[in-house]
């Protein structure tokens, strides 16, 4: 099966191009299903067909599909992971009913991106699985949606709960246990203290 490695390679590309052409058709089908699902919760008030589009994309890339339902799908995720309605962008969007919605957001033309091009580039995530630029960039975040000034939308704005007192140190000093472990430091006198705040 593996011998002979021009047609191994030839075999590997046919089965690679197959995927790309099913893959094509299911983002397809996702983002008419979700085109769908806006102008149904635009109309009715109901976002529970998001939970089972969500659910039955599992191995698709549901971090940028969960981006697009709430940017341009009137919904929110809740804490537990379903979708509620989002009555603040219902209330300010300007369509007079579902069908105008469905037809706005599937023109040729139109300005409402897919859910499929707000996944992350290959370079992304190679640096989200790097526990450094994770961290930053989660500080980052926290600063950003926390600093009233900083220039998100207020409905674009997360609420950063910085839970009990004691809590983020506790996580911090945590993720600095285990880096020091993944590092072979396991003697915890050997694990870095977080610097006091002045």
């Amino acid at each position: 099966m593996f011998n002979d490695q021009k047609l191994t390679n030839k075999r590997i590309q046919g089965q690679i191009k197959s995927i790309s052409t099913r893959s094509k058709s299911l983002r397809e089908s996702i983002q008419s299903t979700a085109c769908e699902i806006a102008a149904h919760a635009y109309q009715h008030g109901d976002v529970t067909l998001y939970n089972a589009l969500f659910k039955a994309a599992k191995g698709s890339d549901r971090v940028a599909l969960s981006t697009w339902i709430q940017g341009f799908g009137f919904a929110t995720m809740r804490s537990d992971g379903s979708f509620g309605l989002n009555k603040k962008a219902v209330e300010e969007a300007d369509y007079a009913d579902a069908q105008e919605v469905f037809d706005a957001y599937t023109d040729k033309d139109t300005l409402i991106p897919t859910w499929y091009s707000l996944t992350k580039s290959a370079s992304a995530i190679a640096a989200a699985l790097n526990p450094a630029a994770m961290l930053l960039k989660l500080a980052a975040d926290i600063g950003k949606h926390s600093d009233p000034d900083s220039d998100i939308a207020d409905d674009k704005r997360r609420r950063i709960e910085l839970g009990k007192s004691g809590e983020i140190e506790a996580a911090m000093q945590q993720v600095l246990k285990n880096v020091a472990t993944a590092q072979g430091r396991i003697n915890t006198n050997e694990v870095p203290q977080l610097q006091e705040a002045a």
